[in-house]
């Protein structure tokens, strides 16, 4: 003889649930209240829920509730699995943060760590020198190293010429300077500093005598661009000697600071023409005539003399 459908249901019920509130929820909510005390018999010859002391009290706490109140306790045993399954999702969703939090963690340090070694290889000391002493009476040197975005850079000059520590020059040129430049490997300008006399400080020997010049400064560099770095070099604007007056102009000797006058009679071709030399240089200006500064002579093809001024 084959079981009652839902007789086997209900066994199958009263061995998944886990409270008899929950059985009793679950058992009105499918079959409605006419099935609860035949749900609960089956519960009890199952051995479920504790003991059949607690079956019966229940089943007999249950055969005097009204409906609305085993609806009540249904609803509140379907509230409980609600947030039990909430709760179940968030620890989920939390538990998925920090694993994506922790990947992201782990990233971060394998990126820093490779940011770090960069930047510490770029932070060693370079050396960089120009060949200028036959144009400034100096060479120059400099030291660069890279740390945290700052490119830091000292200057050397190899000597100190008059022109930099001896009035006039000195007041004529602090406000001018070189210009260090530092270029990538195609010598294309990475970047480039003006270095002023007023910003250099004074080397001296034991005697005080200047023997030479040095500053340090800083500024802001991406690594990219400091990496570029591969070459030196060195322009100025710097007063290296006094400029010359122009000579002031002067008149033409008059004939007789030259000599003799070029126009008196009786002179051949060849002393009018020494003699107008005392002028300045003879130029040929025409057939026959020749000048010097603002003197002239025009002379026949015969040789005699045909003007002069």
């Amino acid at each position: 003889m084959s079981e009652d459908p839902i007789e086997a249901a209900l066994s199958r019920l009263a061995r998944d649930c886990r409270s008899l509130e929950e059985f009793k929820a679950r058992v009105i909510a499918s079959y409605g209240q006419a099935q609860l005390n035949h749900a609960l018999s089956i519960a009890k010859h199952l051995g479920r829920f504790e003991s059949m002391s607690t079956v019966q009290g229940t089943a007999s706490s249950g055969e005097n509730q009204s409906p609305s109140a085993i609806s009540q306790e249904g609803v509140a045993v379907q509230i409980r699995s609600f947030f039990l399954g909430a709760t179940k999702i968030a620890v989920a969703i939390v538990v998925s943060f920090v694993v994506l939090a922790a990947l992201a963690f782990g990233v971060w340090k394998v990126f820093d760590a490779q940011r770090i070694k960069e930047e510490e290889s770029q932070a060693v000391l370079r050396e960089w020198t120009s060949q200028t002493k036959s144009f400034l009476g100096f060479d120059v040197s400099a030291k660069t190293k890279w740390l945290d975005s700052r490119v830091y850079v000292s200057v050397h000059l190899s000597d100190a010429p008059h022109y930099m520590v001896d009035a006039p020059l000195r007041e004529e040129n602090l406000g001018r300077g070189i210009f260090v430049q530092f270029t990538d490997a195609d010598g294309f300008k990475v970047f480039e500093h003006l270095v002023k006399l007023s910003d250099l400080s004074r080397n001296v020997d034991n005697e005080g005598k200047a023997i030479g010049f040095e500053t340090q400064f800083d500024e802001f560099m991406p690594i990219d661009a400091y990496k570029r770095v591969q070459g030196f070099t060195v322009r100025w604007n710097l007063i290296t000697k006094m400029s010359q007056p122009a000579p002031e102009p002067r008149e033409p000797p008059r004939p007789e600071q030259a000599g003799a006058d070029h126009c008196a009679p009786g002179l051949t071709r060849a002393e009018r023409l020494k003699r107008l030399s005392r002028f300045g240089q003879v130029r040929e200006t025409g057939l026959g005539e020749y000048s010097a500064g603002a003197r002239s002579v025009t002379f026949l093809s015969t040789g005699e003399l045909l003007n002069c001024r």
